[in-house]
């Protein structure tokens, strides 16, 4: 069963029985502490939504006396200043085809907000799984890095294997963070462990796909090096022909990324909804994209918004990387709540 509880002011919470009798022997909730569950009509003091709470240690009638002011204030708010929280309402999950009927949520400034707001508000976790993560990717990086001296594009391939799963992991710590369950370092790898399969795959052929958008480009630039060297050493000068094969390159270069930016942004979504929601990769990604497809232009937009926060912490070194980096990702995590929260899951994951 679920409880949520109210402290300082704010909605705390959801929280099983274990965890709020832990609370109550902790002295975070006491048998004044408004509470709720689905099923009650209004918030109620702990004491009359849960009898048994009487007999939980730490939670005597001297310790709810001598409970803090704010405390004394949920069960009169008489404050005009003391907001005391409708009780939340029960999802109601829908399917795609009810989903996809639906606005389209992109909330730029809110998205700014939130994500500010859950890193801050857990700096300390997401610290700690930022710093982990760091280490994860200089490694692979550099494992990648002489994969690549061997192997032609191994340095792109390779990191598809690891840094999909990690990314998503990370936004699914956020998420929990941000609907107010509890999250732990652990959640932070999450993608290899919920639907982990999925999740890899997913990040393999997405790019995959992405390397295919500018391989044209690659081959033609290969091709025509080798021409332009060939014709450095003959006449000791760039050849006319040159500049049109230079050309080339340069367009399908455009061309491709441009393309790799299109389909990329249609899969904003996707590998949350696998974790999230249980989906096999192929209709996660085929979701995402008929959802994007209603506000692709917008879309583009937020990405833009939080990309330059992502980049300011690179102009502020070590520190602002630790800061808008999470927030980046942050913000990505709650423009998908925004819009996928009441899907249904596609599977129950362990």
């Amino acid at each position: 069963m679920n409880w949520y509880y109210a402290a300082g002011g704010q909605q705390q919470g959801p929280v099983d029985d274990v965890q709020l009798d832990a609370l109550i022997q902790s002295g975070t909730v006491t048998l004044e502490t408004l509470v709720w569950r689905e099923g009650m009509g209004n918030w109620l003091p702990l004491r009359q939504a849960r009898p048994a709470a009487d007999g939980v240690p730490g939670s005597s009638p001297s310790a709810a006396s001598a409970a803090p002011p704010a405390a004394s204030a949920l069960s009169g708010a008489h404050s005009d200043d003391f907001h005391i929280p409708e009780p939340p309402q029960a999802t109601v999950f829908v399917g795609e085809d009810e989903l996809l009927t639906r606005d389209y949520r992109i909330e730029i400034g809110e998205g700014v907000e939130r994500g500010w707001k859950v890193v801050t508000s857990n700096f300390g976790l997401v610290l700690g799984a930022s710093v982990l993560l760091l280490i994860i990717f200089i490694f692979g990086g550099a494992i990648s890095g002489f994969a690549g001296i061997v192997l032609p594009f191994a340095d792109y391939i390779l990191p598809t294997f690891y840094t999909g799963p990690l990314m998503a992991g990370f936004m699914f710590m956020l998420l929990k963070l941000l609907r107010g369950e509890g999250a732990s370092v652990g959640d932070a790898f999450s993608g290899f462990s919920r639907n982990g399969l999925q999740v890899i795959l997913g990040s393999v052929v997405q790019g995959m796909i992405s390397f295919a958008c500018i391989l044209p480009a690659l081959l033609t630039l290969g091709i025509t090096g080798s021409g332009f060297k060939m014709g450095q050493r003959q006449f000791n000068f760039t050849p006319p022909e040159a500049f049109g094969e230079i050309m080339l390159v340069v367009v399908l270069g455009v061309v491709g990324f441009a393309l790799m930016v299109y389909v990329n942004t249609l899969w904003t979504h996707s590998l949350l909804l696998v974790v999230d929601k249980g989906y096999k990769f192929w209709p996660a990604m085929s979701l995402s994209r008929r959802m994007v497809s209603k506000r692709w232009w917008m879309t583009f937009l937020f990405l833009i918004v939080a990309g330059i926060i992502y980049s300011v912490g690179f102009v502020a070194c070590c520190i602002g990387l630790f800061v808008s980096i999470p927030v980046y990702f942050g913000m990505k995590a709650n423009f998908y709540d925004d819009n996928f929260r009441s899907l249904s899951p596609a599977a129950e994951i362990d």
